[in-house]
């Protein structure tokens, strides 16, 4: 159950609002597109003016705003790990044991 989408609204925010909540998650717009449509609306004056009809000055000062470097250069992967030669888990007592604590 969606609530009541305002007629008002720019049909582009419609659109996203909608492929946002499509029932589909594959359809729906990962971070990164969401992040490409709004600096494509931050460039677009046209979109600027309507949402600015909506709710004047909020949302596109917020678009205008949006930070879109990325906050630092490294990038993380993940590789498998062989965990074969685990040795065998330790409860606490009998670490405690070892301790002589």
């Amino acid at each position: 159950m969606r609530p009541k989408v305002n007629e008002s609204v720019s049909n582009c925010y419609i659109e996203l609002m909608e492929k946002c909540w499509h029932q589909d998650p594959e359809i729906r717009p990962t971070a990164d597109e969401l992040c490409e449509t709004f600096k494509s609306w931050r460039d677009d004056e046209q979109i600027i003016s309507n949402l600015n009809k909506f709710e004047p000055n909020t949302v596109s000062e917020y678009i205008k705003k949006l930070d879109t470097t990325p906050k630092c250069s490294i990038q993380f992967t993940s590789k498998l790990l062989n965990l074969a030669n685990l040795s065998e888990p330790i409860n606490k007592s009998t670490l405690m044991n070892y301790l002589n604590i």
